[in-house]
């Protein structure tokens, strides 16, 4: 009886694991728009740093350290939200329904068994800014590819 409920747990994290690739490629997408859209709006900064002496590697490094930034506090902000979030999901379902999110009749649990796998947290969060890190790369790449004289006529 328990092997078809450890088949479901092993299922469930596979799932999981799924769904945070998805929310990673959704996140690493909004990373790279938003990085996309922050050298649109300064091609002609970038022109002005190029003109005096600023590097295509100076230009570069100024939006890959953003989007290294942006994954840095995303990842922050997400793993605090989890360990915060995680054991305390009973009582958050509990409070919005008034039904316990395990039925004890149905599972013979009263509250969900949390496990929080502190390598798994800090693999996650280190993906997190791999991936906000590698996202920031096509922006920072057109950034510095940018001609001064192009980028200072540039309106």
């Amino acid at each position: 009886t328990f092997g078809s409920w450890f088949q479901a747990i092993q299922h469930e994290n596979m799932l999981q694991q799924v769904v945070m690739a998805f929310i990673s490629l959704s996140g690493a997408f909004c990373i790279f728009a938003i990085l996309f859209t922050l050298v649109s709006g300064r091609i002609r900064d970038i022109g002005i740093i190029r003109s005096i002496g600023g590097s295509r590697t100076d230009v570069m490094a100024v939006f890959l350290l953003a989007g290294f930034l942006m994954g840095v506090i995303g990842a922050a902000i997400g793993t605090a939200g989890g360990l915060y979030v995680a054991p305390r999901v009973d009582d958050g379902w509990l409070w919005l329904t008034g039904e316990p999110l395990y039925p004890p009749y149905l599972f013979g649990v009263t509250e969900l068994p949390v496990l929080i796998d502190g390598m798994k947290v800090a693999a996650y969060a280190v993906s997190a800014v791999i991936v906000a890190t590698v996202a920031s790369l096509p922006a920072a790449w057109y950034a510095a590819r940018r001609a001064p004289l192009e980028a200072l006529r540039h309106e």
